[in-house]
């Protein structure tokens, strides 16, 4: 689930097996007064990849934040915020390569 406040830009994890909080995971995507052009339109598509365990925020067709799913991280250009404590998840920094490697991939929107 995506979510934009007219502030931030907040990507999230669900499990919606969990009736009482099924966010399991969020991830920060940007802050509107940082981004260029903030008021011009934007694409945003949540897509995934074939095996189900990859999700991928892209804004004009590039990942900013992605949910692995299998290995329980969240990718995205910041590490921010970093999963609670409790949590099995972690963080990892989006590079270049990888957003290729995603990109490369078939996905389903």
């Amino acid at each position: 689930m995506f979510e934009d406040n007219g502030e931030t830009g907040y990507f999230y994890a669900l499990d919606m097996r969990q009736n009482a909080q099924p966010i399991v995971d969020m991830l920060h995507v940007y802050n509107v007064d940082s981004t260029s052009n903030h008021h011009e339109a934007r694409k945003l598509e949540i897509c995934w990849d074939e095996s189900g365990y990859l999700a991928l925020l892209l804004i004009n067709g590039y990942p900013h934040a992605v949910f692995d799913f299998a290995r329980l991280v969240g990718y995205n250009s910041n590490k921010y915020p970093q999963p609670d404590l409790m949590s099995m998840w972690t963080r990892e920094e989006i590079t270049n390569k990888q957003a290729e490697q995603w990109l490369g991939m078939k996905t389903i929107r």
